[in-house]
C-alpha cells in the first residue's frame, strides 16, 4: 500500500500541468487538500491553502464562480471545463482548467483541478483562423477562376470568377462534372492532365471551356492544377483559371514555367503583393520586385509612392484609400522601374481589401503589364453594359441594323447622321442612306439587309438626314441583338482623309510654292504633247536672283517666284513647271525654231518689267536655254538636259538673252564637265600650287608684302590659268576647299620665310562664299594654330561683294577676325555696289583699288580723282592704299603724287615661284 502511495506521489508531483485536490467535506464544503509541485512552483496552489474554501481565499465574485464549478462537476458526475484569464503570483495566463469528480460509491468526495496554459494555443489558432480569412479573401475575389475537384471530377468549390465564366450559380457548378464544361475535343486531355494529378503531379493544361461570355461559347483557359492532400493523402485537384482567349497571341513568347503556378500567390504571372495599412510592401511574389527594378531584399517595409509616375499619384492615392474603406478597386498606372527610370510601363491594377476578424488590415494588389496592348486598347468586356458603354463612347458612329429598322445607335453616329430627333432615326432605312448614285449601293444594301455576312472595310458614299453627303468607310459583323438576327456596323467619316489624299496626290505633282507642276507632272505633261509633228523646250532661270534673298530675304524671293510664275502662265498655248529655286520650265507643243525664237523674245520682255515686293520695285531680268522636238531629241529626258545647256551658255553670254542648243553647246559643257572632275583630282593630288606677287612701299620701294596666288599645273595640258577654273570652282562650291588649302599653303610658306629670317606678311583672297560660312573665323584660327605662324603676318583680302545687306552681322564676323591678330584688306574696291560711307564702317586695315581704275587714271581724269579721294579718305580714317595693276612707270608716279601707300602689278614685279621670290626680296629689300 506504501508502495503504491509512493508510486501515486511520483506520478502526481511529475505532472507538468499544475495539478489542485479539493476534498469535498460533510458539510457540503469543499476545501483545498493539495497541490503537486507544478502547482506550487507557479504560484497556482500555496501552503496557506490547504483547508480552505474559495470563499476564504478569493474575492466573492471569484469565490462563487469557483463554487459553482466545484458544485457542477460534484453533481454532474463528469468533468467539467472552464477557459479564462488565470491570475497567479507569477502573473496572468489564459488557461484550461478541468475538474474532474472523484467517488467513492456514489458519492464524490474529491475533485481533482488541472489547470493547463493554453495561450500559446490560442495565439496559433487565432493565426491560423487569420490566415484562412486572408486567403479566403484571395480565393474570393481573385481575378481568375479558382476551384478545386474531388476524386470523382465534381467541383467542391469554386470562386465568384468561375461562376462568371461558366455562367453558373456556385449552388449549380458544385456537383458538376468539370468534363460537362469542356470542349468535346478538349475532354481527353482534360482526363489525362486530371489523372495526373490524381497520381500527385503538378501542371498546366489548355483547354477551352463553355462560357456565355464570348461569342464562339468556349473561352480558351490555361489552368494550373495541382493536387490537394489531406494526411498525406490525394482527395482530389486544386485549379487556377486564368481566361488566355484575348491574350494567347502576345503570350506565345513568353516562357512557362512550371514554378509560375505552383501556388497562387508566388508563381502568379503578374505582380502579386500585399500592403500595410501605410501603403508599404509586406508581401510579394518574385515576378514584382523585376517589376519595380529594386532588389526584393530591400522592398519589404518600402513605400509604393516611389514607384508611381508623379502624374498617376494622386489617382493611385485615391484608389488606395478607397480599398481601405473596403472597395474592390481596378484601374491602370504607370509604374517606374528604378533600373529603367525613362522606361514608364502600363500596369492594370486591382487593389482588394484584407479583411482580418471582419476589419480590414491592409490591401492585396495585382499588377498585369498592359503596356504591349495599350495602344490597341483590346480590354476584355465582361458584361453587355461594358459592351454598349465602350460603343457609346466610340468617337466612329456604330449602328445596329435589324429587321428594316435602325435598333440601337451611339452618341456619335446621331452627331454624324445629323439625327434631329429619335424617331427620324429609328424609321430610316439603310437605303435611306445610300445615295442612290452610288453604283456600289445595291450591292451594299443587299448584304447589311442579309445580317449574315462580315462586311469588310469598304468605302462607300453616305447620306446624311439633312440631305448632305460624305465619304465614309462601312464596316460590319453580324449579331444577335434582342435575339434577333441584325447587322452591327462602325462608320468612320474619312472626307478629311479623301481631301488629304487629293492634297497629297496633288502635291506629288505640282510645286507648293507656285502651283505650277513640278518636274515629275512636267514629264508626263511634254511626253503626252509628243503628238505633235514638232516643239520647243524652255529651260528659264532668273539672273541674279539670289542677290534678292540675300539683300532682301526669301520671303521676298518667294513672292518674287510666285509673280514669276502668274506671268508666265498668262503666256498662251505653253506647258510650264518649276523645277527648284529660280529655275522654269516651259514646253510650247507645235513650235518651230521661229516660233520659239518670236516666244523667247516675249518671255524676255515679259519677265524682265519691274516687279513690286513688298514696298520694293526688283528689275530681274531671266536666262532661256532652248532645245527642238525632235531635231534635237526625241527624249523629254534629253530635250530638258539640252536646254539647260543651252541656258548656261546664256547665262556666261551676260544673261538677259537666250540661246538655242547645238553640238558646240554639247561640247563646251562636256568640256566643263570634264574640267570639275579634273579639277577635284587636281586638289586630291596636289597639283596646285601657289606663286606670290610682291607688294611695295612705293616711296621707300621696299617689299612690304606678298600675295599669295593659286596655280593649276594640269599633268597633261600644262599651266591653266586662274580666269579659267576660279569662276567654275565658285559655281560648283570647290572653291571651299580650295580657298582653305591656299589659306593654309600660303600660312605655311609665310612661317618658313619668318623662320628664315623674311618677315613679310603674306596676303590670301578670300571668297564670299567662304566668308559666309559659319566656321570661317573658326577656320583661319586653326590654319594659324596648325602652322604657327604669328597672326600679324596673315592678311585677308576679302572682295567688296560680299553680301552688305546684314551690314551689322558682316562687321561683326570681321571684327572677329581682327581679334585673332589678322589684317584685313577691302579687295577690288570700286567694282560692286559699296561706297566710300564702307570705308568708313567697315574694319578694314587697307583699301586696295581695283586696277580699272589704275589702268586708266593717266588717260582719264575722272579716274584719277577718284583714286586720289579714296587715298584721302581712307587716309583721313587711318586705313592704307594699295593700288592693283601697276603696269607703267606713269602709273607709279601718278600714284606717289596721289599719296598711295602700297602697290603690286607688273611693273613692279609678276607673280613668281617661291624661289623666284626670295631672290627678288634678297636683292630689293637689301638683305
Amino acid at each position: 500500500m506504501a508502495h503504491t502511495e509512493n508510486v501515486f506521489k511520483t506520478i502526481f508531483h511529475g505532472i507538468p500541468d499544475p495539478i489542485t485536490i479539493v476534498r469535498r467535506c460533510d458539510d457540503g464544503a469543499f476545501r483545498f487538500e493539495m497541490g503537486n509541485r507544478t502547482a506550487y512552483e507557479c504560484g497556482f496552489f500555496e501552503e496557506s491553502f490547504v483547508g480552505q474554501t474559495a470563499h476564504q481565499l478569493f474575492p466573492p465574485d471569484i469565490a462563487s464562480s469557483v463554487e459553482a464549478y466545484f458544485r457542477d462537476a460534484a453533481d454532474t458526475r463528469g468533468t467539467v471545463v472552464f477557459t479564462g484569464h488565470i491570475a497567479t503570483k507569477k502573473g496572468m495566463f489564459l488557461g484550461e482548467l478541468s475538474y474532474i469528480p472523484i467517488f467513492e460509491g456514489d458519492v464524490c468526495t474529491k475533485l481533482i483541478v488541472i489547470a493547463k496554459d493554453i495561450t500559446e494555443k490560442k495565439l496559433r489558432e487565432r493565426q491560423l483562423e487569420e490566415s484562412e480569412q486572408r486567403y479566403k479573401s484571395l480565393f474570393d475575389h481573385n481575378p481568375d477562376a479558382v476551384f478545386s475537384i474531388d476524386r470523382e471530377g465534381r467541383f467542391v468549390s469554386a470562386n465568384r470568377r468561375a461562376s462568371e465564366i461558366t455562367g453558373l450559380d456556385k449552388d449549380k457548378l458544385i456537383g458538376t462534372v468539370f468534363a460537362r464544361l469542356a470542349h468535346p475535343d478538349d475532354v481527353p486531355i482534360a482526363y489525362e492532365r486530371f489523372h495526373a494529378v490524381l497520381s500527385g503531379e503538378v501542371g498546366d493544361i489548355q483547354i477551352r471551356v463553355a462560357s456565355d461570355m464570348v461569342e464562339s461559347g468556349y473561352m480558351t483557359m490555361k489552368i494550373t492544377t495541382m493536387p490537394v492532400y489531406v494526411d498525406g493523402v490525394i482527395v482530389g485537384m486544386f485549379g487556377i483559371a486564368k481566361d488566355v482567349t484575348e491574350m494567347l497571341k502576345a503570350q506565345r513568347e513568353l516562357e512557362e514555367s512550371e514554378q509560375r503556378y505552383k501556388s497562387l500567390f508566388e508563381h502568379n504571372p503578374d505582380g502579386v503583393y500585399t500592403l500595410d495599412m501605410e501603403g508599404r510592401f509586406v508581401h510579394f511574389n518574385q515576378v514584382l520586385p523585376g517589376i519595380l527594378g529594386f532588389p526584393a531584399a530591400e522592398l519589404p517595409g518600402k513605400s509604393f509612392v516611389p514607384f508611381v509616375h508623379p502624374d498617376d499619384l494622386s489617382a493611385t492615392m485615391e484608389h488606395y484609400g478607397a480599398a481601405l474603406s473596403g472597395e474592390v478597386r481596378e484601374y491602370e498606372v504607370r509604374a517606374r522601374n528604378r533600373r529603367f527610370p525613362a522606361q514608364d510601363k502600363y500596369f492594370a491594377i486591382k487593389n482588394i481589401p484584407i479583411y482580418i476578424n471582419g476589419e480590414i488590415q491592409g490591401v492585396f494588389g495585382i499588377a498585369k503589364n498592359i503596356t504591349a496592348w495599350k495602344k490597341t486598347q483590346k480590354d476584355l468586356i465582361d458584361s453587355e453594359e461594358r459592351h454598349r458603354r465602350l460603343i457609346e463612347l466610340s468617337p466612329d458612329p456604330i449602328v445596329v441594323y435589324g429587321k428594316h429598322r435602325m435598333l440601337y445607335w451611339n452618341r456619335a453616329a446621331t452627331i454624324c447622321f445629323r439625327n434631329a430627333g429619335e424617331d427620324a432615326f429609328a424609321d430610316c432605312l439603310v437605303q435611306d442612306l445610300i445615295p442612290a448614285s452610288d453604283s456600289r449601293s445595291t450591292g451594299l444594301v443587299e448584304r447589311i439587309n442579309d445580317a449574315s455576312e462580315i462586311l469588310e472595310a469598304e468605302e462607300v458614299v453616305l447620306k446624311r438626314l439633312d440631305g448632305t453627303t460624305f465619304h465614309a468607310e462601312v464596316v460590319g459583323t453580324r449579331l444577335e441583338y434582342d435575339g434577333h438576327p441584325a447587322s452591327l456596323l462602325i462608320v468612320r467619316d474619312i472626307s478629311k482623309r479623301k481631301k488629304s489624299e487629293q492634297m497629297v496626290e496633288y502635291l506629288a505633282y505640282h510645286d507648293a510654292l507656285t502651283g505650277l507642276p513640278n518636274r515629275v507632272r512636267f514629264y508626263r505633261l511634254v511626253e503626252d504633247s509628243l503628238a505633235s509633228p514638232c516643239g520647243a523646250l524652255f529651260f528659264i532661270d532668273l539672273d541674279r536672283f539670289k542677290l534678292v534673298n540675300d539683300t532682301l530675304g526669301h520671303r521676298a524671293g518667294d513672292l518674287l517666284l510666285n509673280e514669276v510664275s502668274r506671268r508666265l502662265q498668262s503666256v498662251e498655248n505653253g506647258l510650264f513647271s518649276r523645277q527648284g529655286g529660280d529655275e522654269f520650265t516651259a514646253y510650247f507643243p507645235g513650235a518651230d525654231r521661229a516660233e520659239a525664237k518670236r516666244t523667247a523674245y516675249a518671255l524676255l520682255a515679259l519677265l524682265a518689267e519691274p516687279y513690286v515686293v513688298d514696298g520694293h520695285e526688283l528689275y530681274v531680268t531671266p536666262s532661256i536655254g532652248i532645245s527642238l522636238y525632235p531635231g534635237d531629241s526625241a527624249e523629254v529626258e534629253t530635250l530638258i538636259q539640252q536646254a539647260d545647256a543651252a541656258l548656261y551658255e546664256a547665262k556666261e553670254s551676260g544673261g538677259n538673252t537666250y540661246m538655242f542648243f547645238s553640238a558646240d553647246t554639247e561640247k563646251r559643257n562636256a568640256w566643263k564637265l570634264s574640267l570639275g572632275n579634273e579639277l577635284r583630282k587636281a586638289l586630291a593630288n596636289g597639283d596646285l600650287f601657289l606663286n606670290y606677287q610682291a607688294k611695295y612701299d612705293i616711296r621707300a620701294m621696299r617689299i612690304v608684302g606678298v600675295e599669295a596666288l593659286v596655280r593649276w599645273k594640269h599633268r597633261e595640258q600644262g599651266i591653266i590659268p586662274p580666269d579659267r577654273f576660279i569662276p567654275f570652282a565658285e559655281e560648283t562650291g570647290l572653291i571651299m576647299q580650295i580657298g582653305d588649302w591656299v589659306l593654309r599653303a600660303a600660312c605655311a610658306q609665310a612661317k618658313t620665310w619668318l623662320d628664315a629670317g623674311y618677315a613679310i606678311p603674306v596676303s590670301v583672297n578670300v571668297s564670299v562664299r567662304q566668308f559666309l560660312q559659319r566656321t570661317f573665323v573658326e577656320q583661319i584660327d586653326a590654319a594659324l594654330l596648325d602652322t604657327g605662324l604669328d597672326p600679324n603676318y596673315l592678311n585677308l583680302e576679302i572682295t567688296e561683294s560680299v553680301p552688305l545687306s546684314d551690314l551689322q552681322s558682316v562687321i561683326e564676323k570681321l571684327n572677329r577676325v581682327k581679334a585673332l591678330g589678322v589684317t584685313i584688306s577691302l579687295d577690288d574696291f570700286g567694282t560692286g555696289y559699296s561706297s566710300l560711307n564702307y570705308i568708313r564702317q567697315l574694319p578694314f586695315d587697307f583699301v586696295k583699288i581695283d586696277k580699272s581704275f589704275i589702268q586708266n587714271m593717266h588717260q582719264d581724269a575722272f579716274h584719277l580723282s577718284i583714286v586720289r579721294s579714296v587715298v584721302s579718305i581712307a587716309h583721313l580714317l587711318g586705313k592704307k592704299v594699295v593700288a592693283e595693276g601697276v603696269e607703267t612707270l606713269e602709273h607709279l608716279e601718278l600714284l606717289i603724287q596721289s599719296g598711295c601707300d602700297e602697290a603690286q602689278g607688273y611693273h613692279l614685279s609678276r607673280p613668281l615661284d617661291t624661289d623666284a621670290f626670295e631672290r627678288l626680296l634678297f636683292s630689293a629689300n637689301n638683305l
